[in-house]
């Protein structure tokens, strides 16, 4: 009796540690990225459109388990806030950096693993967030880590209207293998749905916030070809 009452003990106790340090992890959590949106809306925002993504994504491959991918979306783009507005526009949309952006952007990974290092309970963030940033193939990183890859690059693609034949198009160029899964659940309707945005012609005084110029003479074959040949610089 006395050894049953022990482990009822040992379990309650048990229960109330994981529950503290659930309550500080997810406080952490919190405090970042209230923070986050204080300090720099435009870094939160992209944030959250990669949470988005990731969460449906997770949902199409069937993963009910969604808290460590979406925190690791959110809080990877931590360290931009660091990053002048001008280079974090250029990182947004994917453009290319010039050397001096390149050592900043460098430093992003050892900025968001320090500040995450501080939260108790994030290893598995971490892990994920460490494995996006780095230049590992895909066949050598968890799927986790390839899906975050790939939502941060399909979003750069998509602020920089890029139609998403397009986009779809130089994912699979650029990736194969463990990416294949991933990329057909983002080129899914319930995610090109939310995404997708109406083409139409607009004088100066019509422009609002948040409208993308594109293209018109330009065909998807072509805006492919560049995209491809950008890569290969």
């Amino acid at each position: 009796r006395d050894a049953a009452r022990a482990g009822v003990v040992r379990h309650r106790l048990m229960r109330t540690e994981d529950d503290q340090l659930g309550q500080m992890r997810r406080g952490g959590v919190e405090a970042l990225l209230g923070a986050l949106s204080l300090s720099n809306p435009a870094v939160h925002a992209r944030a959250v459109a990669i949470k988005n993504l990731a969460s449906e994504v997770l949902a199409t491959l069937g993963e009910a388990d969604r808290w460590d991918v979406e925190v690791a979306a959110m809080l990877s783009q931590f360290g931009a806030v660091t990053l002048p507005e001008a280079t974090f526009d250029k990182l947004q949309r994917g453009f290319v950096l010039d050397a001096g952006e390149k050592e900043l952007a460098a430093k992003l990974p050892q900025i968001v693993d320090d500040l995450l290092s501080e939260i108790p309970g994030l290893d598995c963030v971490r892990e994920i967030i460490a494995e996006h940033f780095s230049e590992l193939p895909e066949a050598r990183i968890s799927r986790n880590g390839c899906l975050l890859r790939l939502v941060v690059e399909f979003e750069a693609m998509v602020s920089d209207g890029q139609p998403f034949e397009v986009i779809f198009a130089v994912l699979r160029l650029r990736h194969d293998g463990p990416a294949a899964m991933i990329i057909s659940a983002l080129e899914s309707g319930c995610i090109a749905a939310d995404l997708h945005r109406d083409v139409a012609e607009v004088s100066v005084e019509q422009l609002c916030p948040g409208m993308v110029a594109m293209t018109p003479h330009e065909s998807d074959h072509d805006k492919v070809a560049k995209a491809t040949d950008a890569t290969a610089r």
